[in-house]
């Protein structure tokens, strides 16, 4: 990506930008939603374009799963098949049905917060109900969990999903695999189910390493990852993410 050349985007029907189009904010500078002021690579947008005149529906090619498949194995140390990828149009999209399929109305969803502010609106309009988990700051300021609270949390009520953002969204803190071999043990322990969106898992400073939460042996049956390929590339209008 070119990170040297900043693009004008004011005036472009960018949702972003959009406050900029009242007189009284024209010299604001927009610092609202995960969207950059840099290009989406060529090789994307060129990508982008149909291969045929006919905007028609298509199916899911071969290349897409192969996509996706080799850049988890190279990046993040998952070995994938296409069986175990489920198209989405969005994250956001993906929670909604995940959570609606693995909890019932009325369910107890725990959340870790602060978090992306989403999330509660997800878990709302699926008429469930939201249990806080605080997270806390510890000696170098940094984001930690309170497993003994989140684990009395799991003891005295039913809480069939908690859901992860790893990293976390809005501090960029990276959950180590220390953590979540204790969430895995918790979850599997109270019968809680654990969604995780790691939409941010290739921003990552070195020599700081993402550990997803699928890595991690004994998750399966009581686990999915949700994630994107839209914030690496910088390319949120494309309404594409996968359900792993």
């Amino acid at each position: 990506m070119d990170f040297n050349t900043i693009i004008n985007r004011v005036n472009t029907d960018s949702a972003k930008w959009a406050i900029t189009d009242q007189a009284e904010h024209r010299e604001v500078t927009a610092m609202t939603t995960a969207d950059m002021d840099f290009a989406t690579p060529s090789f994307i947008r060129d990508s982008l374009l149909p291969t045929s005149p006919i905007l028609g529906y298509i199916g899911t090619p071969k290349t897409y799963f192969d996509s996706i498949i080799k850049w988890q194995a190279k990046h993040h140390h998952l070995t994938l098949t296409p069986d175990q990828i489920i198209p989405l149009t969005g994250v956001l999209p993906g929670l909604s049905f995940a959570i609606r399929t693995v909890t019932k109305p009325n369910d107890n969803v725990l959340i870790f917060d602060p978090v992306y502010a989403p999330f509660s609106s997800a878990i709302r309009n699926s008429g469930r109900h939201i249990i806080n988990s605080d997270l806390t700051i510890d000696n170098e300021d940094q984001y930690c969990i309170d497993f003994d609270k989140l684990e009395h949390a799991l003891a005295t009520q039913r809480v069939p999903l908690m859901i992860l953002c790893n990293p976390q969204n809005p501090s960029g803190h990276l959950w180590t695999k220390a953590d979540l071999t204790k969430l895995v043990s918790l979850a599997k322990q109270y019968h809680t189910f654990i969604i995780s969106d790691e939409i941010h898992q290739d921003l990552v400073y070195q020599p700081a390493a993402f550990t997803s939460l699928l890595e991690l042996p004994d998750t399966e049956g009581i686990s999915l990852v949700i994630s994107a390929a839209t914030k690496t590339f910088n390319m949120p209008g494309v309404k594409n993410a996968t359900c792993l």
